[in-house]
C-alpha cells in the first residue's frame, strides 16, 4: 500500500476538502484526486463520498481508517527513530490541554524545548478530556493533560487530584451554604459546558442519577463563568478550570464531595521527540503542583 496515497486520503478526510488538504500538504487538488482514484482502483472500492458539508469516508473506508492511521503513525515513528540515531529530532508534537490552568506550564516547556530542538514543530489545542483522549487514540495527538479516562493502550502519568465545585452567582439563595448538594442541580437552571458530551460534570450527574434542567450551554468554561456571573443559572466544573476567574461568582464544594484525577496521557510508544519533550515538561508540572 502506497503510504503517500494513504497520507493524502487521511488529510482529505480530516479537512473534509480536497483544496484544503492540497494546500496543507503542497499538492494540487487535481493531483490529490488522481492519487485517491489510484488508491480506490488498488483497493477495489470507493473511499470517499461528497455531500454539501464536504468530503467524507465511505463505510468501506471507515473499516480501514484506524488501520491506515496506525500505519502512518508507525511510519512517522520509524522516521523519527532514524533521526534519533543521527542525533536529530524532527517532525511535530501535537499537544492537547483540557485544563487551562496548565497553559503557562506547557508554554514554558515548549519554549525551553525549542531552544534545543528548533526543528520540531509544536502544536497545542484545547478540548474537553474525553475528546482529547479520543484524538490521542486516533494518533491525532501525541500527548494531552486531561481528567483520567479509559485509555486503552495509552500511558497514564498521574499529576494531581482536583475538586469538583458548584459555580453560583454571588446573590444566589444558596450563597450562604458551605456545600451545595448535587440534588440542587435538578432544581436550578444549569449552565452546561460541552452539553451532551462525556465531561467531568456529566459523570457526576450520571453517578448520582441527576437530570439537570439545562437552559444555557457553551463550549468554553469562561463563557459559563460569565453566564453564572450574570445570574443566568448555576454550573459545575473542577477548581482548576476556575483559575483566573476567581472574582465575580462563588465556588462551593459539592455534597457529597467529588474529585477528579488529572494527568498526562500519551502514546504507549511515544516518538523520540515526545520522550525528550516530557523531560522538559514533567519537572515543571511537579513544581506547578507543589505551588497549589
Amino acid at each position: 500500500m502506497d503510504l503517500e496515497k494513504c497520507k493524502v486520503l487521511v488529510q482529505v478526510i480530516d479537512t473534509k476538502s480536497l483544496s484544503k488538504a492540497a494546500k496543507k500538504i503542497g499538492y494540487t487538488p487535481s493531483g490529490l484526486s488522481r492519487m485517491i482514484s489510484s488508491l480506490e482502483k488498488e483497493m477495489g472500492f470507493t473511499l470517499l463520498r461528497r455531500n454539501h458539508d464536504g468530503m467524507f469516508p465511505t463505510n468501506e473506508c471507515r473499516h480501514l481508517l484506524s488501520g491506515i492511521r496506525e500505519l502512518l503513525y508507525q511510519d512517522q515513528l520509524l522516521e523519527q527513530k532514524v533521526s534519533d540515531i543521527n542525533e536529530l529530532y524532527v517532525g511535530e508534537i501535537e499537544i492537547g490541554v483540557s485544563h487551562r490552568y496548565y497553559y503557562d506550564t506547557f508554554a514554558l516547556a515548549m519554549k525551553n524545548f525549542s531552544k534545543v530542538y528548533p526543528d520540531v514543530d509544536l502544536k497545542i489545542r484545547h478540548g474537553y478530556s474525553s475528546y482529547l483522549v479520543q484524538e490521542l487514540k486516533q494518533h491525532r495527538l501525541d500527548l494531552c493533560i486531561v481528567s483520567k479516562r479509559e485509555l486503552g493502550d495509552c500511558q497514564w502519568i498521574p499529576i494531581t487530584k482536583d475538586e469538583m465545585l458548584a459555580w453560583i452567582p454571588k446573590n444566589h439563595k444558596l450563597a450562604s451554604e458551605d456545600k451545595i448538594s448535587v440534588k440542587e442541580f435538578e432544581k436550578e437552571n444549569v449552565i452546561f459546558t460541552y452539553p451532551g458530551e462525556d465531561t467531568d460534570n456529566q459523570r457526576v450527574f450520571q453517578k448520582y442519577k441527576i437530570y439537570p434542567h439545562r437552559q444555557f450551554s457553551t463550549l468554553e468554561p469562561y463563557a459559563s463563568f460569565a453566564m453564572v456571573k450574570q445570574g443566568l443559572g448555576i454550573s459545575m466544573d473542577n477548581r482548576l478550570s476556575a483559575w483566573g476567574m476567581e472574582e465575580g461568582i462563588l465556588y462551593k464544594s459539592l455534597d457529597p464531595q467529588e474529585y477528579i484525577e488529572i494527568g498526562i496521557a500519551l502514546q504507549s510508544n511515544p516518538s523520540p521527540a515526545v520522550q525528550e519533550f516530557m523531560k522538559y515538561l514533567l519537572p515543571l508540572l511537579k513544581n506547578k503542583v507543589n505551588s497549589l
